[in-house]
């Protein structure tokens, strides 16, 4: 029980300290901080998996991947107002 503790407190440690830097990579080294600390390795790859191959998950990823491109297109029109 005590192991898990550290993992946690370690992993909310880095995710505050990463995040003036990078968030994502800050909570993404968190996450893999936390899976260390509590899940087996093959249990790790098994949900990593069940993750990405999850429709919702894919998804998301497409929305968020076409902010950017919207931001782009709005800056070229003309349309883009800071």
């Amino acid at each position: 029980m005590t192991i898990q503790w550290i993992g946690f407190l370690l992993a909310m440690a880095v995710i505050v300290i990463g995040a003036n830097y990078h968030l994502t990579l800050a909570l993404f080294s968190g996450s893999v901080i936390l899976g260390l600390f509590t899940l087996e390795p093959i249990e790790i790859l098994n949900q990593l998996y069940i993750t990405i191959t999850t429709p919702n998950t894919i998804f998301l990823i497409l929305a968020l991947g076409m902010i950017p491109m919207i931001g782009g297109i709005l800056q070229v029109s003309g349309n883009w107002r800071t």
